[in-house]
């Protein structure tokens, strides 16, 4: 798997400053394969994606821009005595817009329509039969800060998003489908800090948001409530973190809930020397909101029931390119009780603030006999 590798490139303007225009690009290959038990299908392809853009700056605070995406499957599949190939290409475009009318309001809009073609090449039916598709798609956002001062912050959010999948059909081994999305979540975050003579703050925060799902998937409106408390410490290194979060309200038969922890040492501003962080929980940690963006659909076991997890990661920065970069090697392991282990392992080199590159192999086991492997590159540049 080689995942999310980026490009950023932002211009300057004469004050140094950032300038107007930007060029951005990230993309993704994903291996996946299972099945290999009696009676279930075995399967093994991948997935490349690209997505490149350009936005510019029109005024002080309005952003516009346009980028194209475009993503290729192919999987092999085997059940019984058959078997065949799955083929999927498609291309889109989606020009999207950011305004901040004012230094505590942004408001965001994409669009998006992307056009291709499925293909199965089945060996009992013999002649490949393809069928077009398109998937049209919007997201509008807002985020606003209502209340702030030296140490307290409230802010209301809200996104709304839909999302359509059209499969025009061949007559035959293919039959027209429509398959559709709609999401609305309104939300409101709070924290206060408290701050220490000797050093170090105390963040107790809390939130409340309301969604509704529809279309074709996963449907009904909940109320979800979190809350934590969080201290950090630079000068000591030290930062702690406990959170939990509870779908209070659904109308489905759902229930979620999860808390977890988080600690961190690292004790040099300067990114040198050892860093170490270990993170449990238990149950669904992650709003469903965030479940949508951050659950790959590479690694479907990750949807199962809520788990008991610990993840650690351990590095260490050291000098690098005769002091004008910092190396940092690092390790990870991830257990998660019923859903097997995830093992990683890289590097990221950083030289100032103008380019960093990471490099990192991932090993992920299954109970259900799935595994997972792959390398992650990831890249900035900013000149």
């Amino acid at each position: 798997m080689l995942g999310d590798p980026s490009f950023l490139i932002p211009s300057r303007d004469d004050d140094g400053g950032n300038g107007r225009f930007a060029a951005w690009g990230c993309g993704n290959y994903n291996n996946l394969s299972g099945g290999g038990r009696e009676g279930a299908v075995d399967w093994n392809g991948g997935i490349v994606g690209v997505h490149v853009g350009a936005d510019v700056r029109i005024g002080s605070n309005l952003l516009a821009g346009l980028s194209v995406s475009r993503s290729t499957g192919e999987f092999d599949y085997h059940a019984g005595a058959g078997g065949g190939v799955y083929d999927v290409g498609m291309t889109g475009v989606h020009p999207y817009l950011a305004w901040s009318p004012s230094p505590d309001l942004d408001i965001w809009a994409t669009v998006g329509h992307a056009r291709g073609e499925i293909t199965i090449t089945d060996e009992v039916v013999g002649d490949p039969r393809t069928s077009g598709a398109t998937l049209d798609s919007g997201l509008v956002g807002v985020s606003g800060l209502i209340l702030a001062n030296e140490s307290t912050r409230l802010r209301l959010k809200g996104e709304a998003a839909l999302a359509q999948l059209d499969a025009e059909g061949d007559g035959g081994l293919f039959t027209a489908m429509t398959a559709g999305l709609r999401r609305l979540r309104l939300g409101t975050e709070a924290s206060h800090d408290y701050r220490f003579a000797g050093g170090g703050s105390l963040t107790p925060w809390g939130e409340v948001g309301v969604r509704h799902d529809g279309g074709d998937g996963e449907t009904g409106a909940g109320l979800e409530l979190g809350a934590g408390l969080r201290y950090r410490n630079p000068a000591a290194g030290w930062s702690t973190e406990g959170f939990g979060r509870w779908l209070a309200v659904h109308q489905g038969a759902r229930q979620e809930w999860g808390f977890g922890a988080r600690i961190r040492y690292a004790p040099r501003s300067s990114r040198y020397g050892p860093s170490v962080t270990v993170a449990p929980s238990w149950g669904d940690t992650t709003n469903g909101m965030q479940r949508l963006w951050e659950i790959s659909a590479a690694d479907p076991a990750m949807l199962d029931a809520p788990v008991t997890r610990l993840d650690t990661r351990f590095g260490y920065g050291i000098s690098a390119l005769q002091g004008r970069g910092v190396l940092t090697p690092y390790t990870a392991v991830g257990l998660a009780r019923g859903q097997g282990r995830r093992y990683r392992m890289g590097g990221r080199m950083a030289v100032g603030r103008s380019a960093a590159i990471s490099l990192e192999t991932e090993r992920r086991t299954r109970p259900t006999g799935k595994s997972y492997n792959g390398v992650r590159v990831r890249g900035v540049i900013r000149f």
